[in-house]
């Protein structure tokens, strides 16, 4: 019944084209939580951007700023809470939490975000827990097998240990 329902419910949709008209002032900007974006388009929590840029977040942060849109931080970032603010202070910073089961931990982030000017907080309530969030080791034993190879330039600050 209930995917009837849904179904139901989306046909009563209608997408109304809109061709053939005056696009010369156009405004894309919009208010997100009390901020005032350019571009209505956010950039994600997404981890690890180090793999892809050797200035990881920063980058990421410096060019949200650019666009005037938002960036929400992962807590897998590459780089600190504080050096993210401190790439972009003109930027719009949010943060994702996920909770640790350490209530401290969780509290001194939050603190550690405020003072940093992250002005909203997205957390994440149902996010599993895996085996290769422990903090990264190198095996140094070529012999031996393991599940995780750690690359040198990643690090994962604001993980817990």
């Amino acid at each position: 019944q209930t995917l009837r329902d849904n179904c139901d419910s989306f046909k009563r949709y209608r997408v109304l084209t809109r061709v053939l008209r005056d696009v010369s002032t156009i405004d894309t900007t919009v208010t997100v939580l009390g901020t005032k974006l350019d571009f209505p388009v956010a950039i994600s929590p997404t981890a690890h951007h180090k793999m892809a840029h050797p200035d990881g977040e920063l980058a990421t942060a410096r060019a949200a700023a650019a666009a005037h849109t938002g960036m929400v931080l992962s807590p897998f970032a590459n780089h600190s809470i504080e050096d993210v603010a401190a790439a972009a202070p003109q930027g719009t910073l949010w943060l994702s939490l996920v909770l640790f089961n350490d209530p401290e931990r969780n509290k001194q982030l939050l603190q550690r975000a405020e003072r940093a000017g992250y002005r909203a907080v997205f957390l994440t309530v149902d996010q599993p827990r895996f085996e290769y969030l422990k903090r990264p080791q190198v095996n140094r034993d070529k012999n031996k097998s393991t599940s995780f190879h750690s690359c040198p330039n990643v690090m994962f600050p604001d993980t817990p240990p």
